[in-house]
């Protein structure tokens, strides 16, 4: 069950009971060719809805990540229920969370807790808090707090942009004192032909923003840019240069990872249809053997390597639109080829496919390998209030098949029915074996009153 209650027009309390995420669709597969976890971005419209009160300007640190939350490894951990109160009070932007999980497993139930509260000033900056509190991968106690502050304006030089923004942030976790915070600042100025930027932030190796995402720790990061983007004529929308750098140490101020990415050349047609010529160099510091695919590691050491890279993507308001990257260099002590292609077809307004593949075909001295990735989403829309969605992937790393098939009826506004089919197929030779299934049916009905 779930209940909306408006305290103001623009301030609403959500209470949610035994809450269900049947109808969301699956993450889109990625392959990991790094050293760091991956980025999954929240799909579920629970934690959709107002999620932008929430945001806070740390970047690559965030103190709140709503993924955390009732997903563990992929897997699902229930949830009990929750309290949500979000929106704005005068000045004040408001985001309050408190979330109750089930045992799970190997995991206890927790009671989860985030609150965020900013308030503007003057037309376009703005300051705020944050504080966390819960750990729902571990039995030990943890907290997050943290502020942040935001200055923007569009007169700057008479009629420029600019964006300043300072953040903090410190954990609090049971058996840790020390090295637990994380702080950065950041300077940009995006306008129609200049665009430049720059950025700074420490990340302590203690830092455990157990309800966030941090992707690397025990770091110092440098990061600029400038990008150049002139008008040409009636057919040319802009033209495209940029340069970009990137400088990581440690805490100590070891040299970690520095990288720079040039783009020579970049066009934007008045139709919609870019390409772009990039150029990567990038120096990497290996503390220790990676292993980055089974049975082929990479070992420890300094290692340079450079990439170029092509891309192409056509106009989607044509019926046949597409995407095309080609990417090829040296990739720490070998080579690395990379090939990413994508064909969309848009038949009627009441029909869209798309089929999209991804190829790395790497050759280090350790071995060799190459990882495929395959996708094909259909949309077909009988009516503004019945469609189907289906959404098929494929990868050699797991290899599995997935299938995510959603359709969705609206009989009269205010009432939702899903009916939706998840399936993995397992690879086996010339055959596959199913290796998990799930039917769903799902009725959403508001009462108003």
């Amino acid at each position: 069950v779930d209940a909306f209650y408006k305290i103001t027009p623009n301030l609403t309390l959500s209470m949610t009971v035994n809450t269900d995420f049947a109808e969301t669709e699956v993450d889109e597969r990625q392959i990991n060719l790094t050293r760091f976890p991956l980025f999954f971005p929240e799909r579920r419209d629970f934690f959709l809805q107002d999620a932008g009160v929430f945001a806070f300007a740390g970047g690559q640190a965030l103190p709140f990540f709503s993924r955390t939350i009732g997903l563990a490894n992929g897997d699902v951990v229930p949830l009990a229920g929750g309290v949500k109160l979000t929106g704005r009070a005068g000045d004040y932007n408001i985001g309050v969370l408190d979330v109750i999980t089930r045992d799970s497993g190997t995991q206890d139930g927790e009671n989860l807790f985030v609150a965020r509260v900013s308030r503007n000033i003057g037309e376009q900056s703005s300051v705020g808090a944050i504080v966390t509190h819960g750990n729902p991968r571990a039995q030990v106690d943890n907290a997050v707090y943290g502020i942040d502050a935001a200055y923007r304006s569009n007169t700057f030089g008479g009629n420029r942009n600019i964006e300043g923004k300072v953040w903090a942030l410190v954990s609090d976790t049971e058996g840790v004192s020390s090295d637990d915070a994380a702080f950065g600042a950041s300077l940009r100025s995006p306008n129609d032909r200049w665009t430049w930027s720059t950025q700074f932030r420490e990340i302590q190796e203690n830092f455990n923003p157990a309800l966030g995402f941090v992707s690397r720790k025990d770091i110092r990061q440098y990061d600029a840019g400038v990008t150049f983007t002139p008008r040409v004529d009636e057919h040319v929308r802009q033209l495209e240069f940029s340069v970009d750098a990137s400088v990581t140490t440690d805490t100590d101020d070891v040299l970690e990872t520095w990288w720079t990415e040039v783009q020579p050349l970049g066009i934007q047609w008045d139709s919609g249809d870019v390409v772009r010529v990039e150029y990567n160099h990038t120096h990497d510091e290996l503390r220790q053997d990676f292993q980055i695919a089974k049975g082929v590691a990479i070992p420890g050491g300094a290692y340079d390597y450079d990439t170029l890279r092509v891309e192409f993507e056509s106009s989607e308001n044509r019926p046949l639109f597409t995407e095309i990257t080609l990417a090829n260099g040296s990739f720490f002590d070998g080579d690395r080829t990379s090939y990413n292609a994508s064909v969309g077809y848009r038949i009627s307004p009441f029909f869209t496919s798309s089929i999209e593949y991804g190829q790395n075909d790497i050759d280090l001295e350790g071995g060799s390998f190459s990882t495929q990735l395959s996708r094909l989403r259909t949309l077909l829309s009988f009516s503004a209030d019945l469609s189907w969605n289906t959404f098929v992937q494929w990868d050699n790393v797991s290899e599995t098949v997935g299938i995510n098939s959603r359709i969705r009826w609206l009989p009269t506004p205010g009432q939702e029915v899903f009916l939706v089919f998840n399936e993995t197929l397992d690879e086996n030779r010339d055959s596959v074996i199913p290796l998990y299934q799930q039917v769903a049916f799902k009725i959403a009905y508001t009462i108003r009153f």
